[in-house]
């Protein structure tokens, strides 16, 4: 191999380096970005991995420990009560908590209630296919005598998404409606529904969805 084309690796080689420092640079890793690349398949330590690498080339950001990273999962709140179901035990609580979309979740005698920041599509397809969408902060309250699990599938890659669908007494919110602009309140209010019989709770990527429905709280 010629002196020149050793000298043209080198120089590609640093300008790879260079190219990579800065694309771990700029990398969010505050706690909603951090939700995403959770629900998006990457692992805890892959996330941590990254946000250290981000903050090693500026100072070091909070939210990057794994304890924030750890805080993206809801946190529960368990109230005993003495009605006819006991609550299940920590461990079963936390892998439920650790399946859905939910920044909280609370959990007494009576109703499974969670928080969680989510989309609804509206209104025709645009030329790529899909229904624009309004995102809002959503309070679900779903009362556990009756709760029935309808469907509870796992999601398989390309071929199909993960579902995990219920019925019973539910009552929903929109805990953000007044900070919505009037044109996102309008589209929200016509497809949003406050009592669904039916719903379907939001699952992370990669949750194994056939054991969280074991594990609800009913």
């Amino acid at each position: 191999m010629s002196m020149k084309n050793t000298l043209m690796r080198s120089i590609l080689t640093v300008l790879l380096l260079l190219a990579s420092t800065q694309l771990w640079a700029e990398i969010d890793c505050s706690k909603e970005a951090i939700g995403f690349y959770l629900d998006r398949g990457f692992t805890t330590d892959q996330v941590t991995q990254m946000c250290q690498c981000s903050g090693s080339s500026t100072s070091v950001n909070k939210s990057t420990t794994p304890t924030a990273i750890a805080a993206s999962v809801p946190v529960v709140t368990s109230v005993p009560g003495t009605a006819n179901q006991n609550l299940q035990n920590t461990d079963e609580l936390h892998l439920f908590s650790a399946s859905i979309v939910a920044d909280t979740l609370s959990i007494n005698s009576d109703t499974l209630t969670y928080v969680n920041d989510g989309c609804m599509r509206y209104g025709e397809e645009d030329i790529t296919g899909f229904r624009p969408k309004v995102c809002g902060v959503f309070k679900t309250t779903i009362k556990r005598v009756g709760l029935k699990v309808l469907s509870a599938k796992n999601g398989l890659s390309i071929i199909r998404d993960a579902e995990f669908i219920v019925q019973g007494d539910i009552q929903r919110e929109v805990l953000n409606i007044n900070e919505l602009s009037d044109r996102n309140r309008k589209k929200l209010k016509k497809v949003f529904v406050a009592s669904p019989e039916i719903f379907e709770i939001q699952t992370r990527k990669g949750a194994d969805v056939k054991k969280a429905a074991e594990q609800l709280p009913r």
